[in-house]
Formats: C-alpha cells, sequence, structure tokens
C-alpha cells in the first residue's frame, strides 16, 4: 500500500495521507486500524507528554544516575555510548536474546514417501515398510534477512532535558545581548544593575510569549520528546516524517509480529507513529517487575516517583535570578564603561560611567525574594497560557510572597506550582479536545474558546493554605 505523508506536503493533503497512515498502514483486512494492538500513538493527547509529566500533571524529568548503557563503549563518562534506566536496558537485552534464539531455532519441514510395489498388491498383504523421510526445508523463526528485525541494534536512547535547557537558555542569553541590548536605546540606558533588571523582566516577558523561559515550559516544548524520558530505545534512524518509509521498512517486515510480540513479553509497546521506537510500558506488570530489579517499585506511580524528579519546578525562580546577574556581568566584562552625554544650557558634556559587577549577595538587598517571585508568577501566567486577570494575579503574588515570608521559598514555589501545572489548556490535550466536542455538540459557537477553557481550569485551581 502507499502511504505519502511527508512534511514537504501542502497542509490539506498533509492531513489527508496522516490519516491514511493512521487508519490503514496496520491493516490486515482492508479495515480501518485507527488503534493497533501492541503500539501506542503519541502523537495523541497527554502521550506526547509520556515520561515529562506525572499522573498529577507535574512536569518530571528523569534521573541521570539510573541510567545504563546498552551500546557503545561502556565508561564512566555518560556522554558515551546509548543510555536509558537500568530496567529499560535489561529489558532490550533480554528482547534481543529472543530475536537470537529465533535465528537459532532451526525448523525443519519434512516430505515422507512410501514405496507401494508395482503388482498392484496392498493391504495387509504388503510386508511392513518403513518411510523415508527427507527434509525439503530448512526454516527459522524470523527472516534472517530483514535488515532492522533479525538483530535489533539501538541507535539511540535518552537525551539529556538538562542539556538542552542548557543549550536553550545559551540561546536566550545570546539573543539578548547581540539582539535585544545591542542597539544603542537599550545599551545606553544600562548603567548599573538597577537599570538592567527592567530591560531583562521586559525581555524574558517579550520572549515567553514566543520560546519558552521557564524550565517546566521548556520540558513540555516541541523541543523535547518521549526520548528524554530514559524509557525509550530506537532501533533505526528512519525518517520520522516519511510514512512510506514506516510501512516498508517495518510494518512490512515479515518478522513486525514476532517483533511486537516479543517486545510486549518484555514490556515495551511500539509508537505507531515511529515503528522503529520501543516505549517501556512503565504500566505493564514485566516492566514494573525489571524495575523493580532496582528500586522498590510495584505501581507505575511508584516508578515515576522513584526514577523521576518531580520538583524541577524549585529551580526556576534561581534560573530567573542567576540569568540576570549572569547577563549583566556578561555586559560588564564586555563594555566596562559608557560614555553618557549630558546636555546643559550652554554646552554638552560626556560622562564616563564605569559599571560595576554584582554578586547574589550584593543584590539581595534590593532584589529579595518577594521581588523574584512576583516576577516568576507573571512569566508564569504568560507561559501557561491560563491569563490570569490582573487582579487574580495579584492575589496569586501575595500568597506566594506571604507563604515565603511564613514558611519558605519551597512552600512558596509549591503553591505557584499547584496553581499553573498541567496541559489542560494545551490544544490537543484530551481535556482541551473533549471540552470542545462537547461545545460543539451542544451547539454552542464560542469565538473566544480558548479563553473559555483557561477560565474554566483557572476556577478549578482554588488552591491557598
Amino acid at each position: 500500500m502507499s502511504f505519502k505523508g511527508k512534511n514537504d506536503l501542502k497542509a490539506r493533503e498533509l492531513f489527508n495521507q496522516r490519516a491514511l497512515y493512521g487508519g490503514y498502514a496496520f491493516s490486515k483486512d482492508g479495515a480501518p486500524n485507527w488503534a493497533p494492538c501492541l503500539t501506542k500513538n503519541f502523537w495523541n493527547t497527554e502521550h506526547v507528554f509520556y515520561g515529562r509529566i506525572d499522573q498529577d500533571q507535574n512536569v518530571i524529568q528523569a534521573k541521570p544516575e539510573y541510567m545504563k548503557h546498552i551500546s557503545g563503549d561502556v565508561r564512566s563518562n555518560m556522554a558515551s555510548g546509548i543510555l536509558v534506566f537500568n530496567f529499560v536496558a535489561d529489558a532490550f537485552k533480554n528482547l534481543k536474546a529472543e530475536f537470537r534464539k529465533a535465528q537459532n531455532d532451526v525448523g525443519l519441514v519434512f516430505e515422507e514417501q512410501v514405496d507401494v510395489p508395482i503388482d498392484g498388491a496392498c493391504g495387509p498383504c504388503l510386508p511392513s515398510v518403513e518411510p523415508e523421510t527427507t527434509v525439503i526445508l530448512k526454516t527459522t523463526k524470523i527472516n534472517t534477512d530483514s535488515p532492522f528485525l533479525t538483530d535489533p541494534t539501538p541507535v539511540k536512547g535518552f537525551s539529556s532535558i538538562s542539556t538542552k535547557y542548557s543549550r536553550h537558555k545559551s540561546a536566550l542569553f545570546a539573543q539578548f545581548l547581540n539582539n535585544y541590548a545591542s542597539s544603542p536605546s537599550v545599551r545606553d540606558q544600562i548603567r548599573d544593575f538597577d537599570s538592567f533588571v527592567p530591560l531583562y523582566i521586559d525581555f524574558v516577558k517579550e520572549t515567553s510569549q514566543r520560546f519558552p523561559f521557564l524550565r517546566t515550559t521548556h520540558v513540555l516544548s516541541r523541543y523535547n520528546s518521549p526520548m528524554d524520558s530514559g524509557m525509550c530505545v530506537e532501533i533505526a534512524g528512519l525518517k520520522h516524517s516519511s510514512d512510506q518509509e514506516k510501512y516498508d521498512s517495518f510494518i512490512s517486515d515479515p518478522n513486525f509480529d514476532f517483533y511486537k510480540i516479543m517486545s510486549a513479553k518484555h514490556g515495551f509497546i511500539i509508537d505507531k507513529n515511529a515503528p522503529w521506537r520501543l516505549v517501556a510500558d512503565i504500566a505493564s506488570d514485566q516492566m514494573i517487575e525489571y524495575a523493580a530489579a532496582y528500586l522498590p517499585v510495584a505501581t507505575k506511580d511508584d516508578i515515576i516517583s522513584q526514577f523521576f524528579s518531580g520538583d524541577i519546578y524549585l529551580q526556576e525562580v534561581d534560573d530567573l535570578r542567576n540569568m540576570a546577574i549572569a547577563m549583566y556581568n556578561n555586559i560588564v566584562r564586555t563594555n566596562p564603561t559608557i560614555y553618557v552625554d549630558c546636555f546643559g544650557p550652554k554646552c554638552v558634556t560626556t560622562t564616563a560611567i564605569t559599571r560595576e559587577r554584582e554578586e547574589r549577595e550584593s543584590i539581595e538587598g534590593r532584589y529579595d525574594n518577594s521581588f523574584w517571585l512576583k516576577e516568576y508568577v507573571k512569566i508564569k501566567n504568560i507561559e501557561s497560557k491560563l491569563k490570569y486577570s490582573q487582579p487574580a494575579l495579584d492575589r496569586v503574588i501575595k500568597y506566594a510572597q506571604d507563604l515565603e515570608k511564613s514558611f519558605d521559598m519551597s512552600k512558596s514555589l509549591g503553591y505557584i506550582n499547584r496553581k499553573f501545572r498541567g496541559i489542560s489548556s494545551f490544544e490537543g490535550s484530551l481535556y482541551y479536545e473533549a471540552t470542545k466536542f462537547k461545545l460543539q455538540e451542544d451547539g454552542v459557537d464560542s469565538p473566544n474558546f480558548q479563553d473559555d477553557i483557561c477560565g474554566t481550569i483557572r476556577g478549578s485551581r482554588k488552591v491557598q493554605y
């Protein structure tokens, strides 16, 4: 069957071709098969965020200390080889063993022949004759000519979100210094840290409308995928955009059914839109058993709590503050002195101003936790797309500041996280699509549907201490 879906098609044609692949690529009898067994569509609803949110929609991140090599040189340097969670590595090792065993288990096809005398005698008149057995074919359980499904070999595993976020911050850093702050109208305003901070905050808020600034928003962004969870192994480096390649290289492979069955046997599920990607199904008994060999786990939620960090939001205010100091000090290093023209009644004088470096300790008296919490909440409001009104936002800020003063920063950030967490406001989420469908069924045509759904979500976030 022909599947022509590629990213270079026009929008309507691409939609039609993706739908054709989605319904018929796994069809056995010509009938549509939208949910083929032992696969999952990771382009659909919350599955997109597999390994990046927990059951309460908190953003999570894989703990690198539980990674293990499954390919390449096994060294202490985690940059070498291919990494996945230790229990996923064990499951994949046993899956490979199934393929090797299937290659070596040779089955014989026999043909039996009995010589009958030509004189016509038969039955009890004939002496007992042993049939002659001839081997006419030797076969294995799998086709050993398959390019990818004879001995599955990993080509890609864990990709560190922390590393990618560091690169992302560097790009934002460069954007500010080389573009935003390079214009004379902005550059000449920066005389010290106090004059720098409002420009920096404006830059972050403006940037946040198009690109994620905060760590949690970045985790959920298009820059990341289930590969960052430590629970995925890819056994081919094929193009994700080419539906025909998916079908020709995997789905139509004679070993594909064996591949699906053995993957499920060891706790993996196959990505429907990238059939070379094996994803650990941490809800399966098999994968839970593999994980239990390392840590005390009995459920999917146990695996998430043990192998993932669920408190990365605690770093975000420090990220905001530390980047401000780093950006400002970079400006001081590269341009320690600026010259400012002062216009008097009769003449113009030029004054040299020397910018001074700042450290966290030196700014804390002027820019305490309350200041950074206020700005942090405003940025969260932009990036979450929840669009709290200004009075509501002011209340959130005051609660957060009060919690920090009465308890600590952790309690304050936990409250903010509860107010803004979740993906329900993201177009494509199950809640979003279900609400949209219900409104359409009820005949409600809302021109401000995004605002309506965000309002519903905001109303459900009555979090107070």
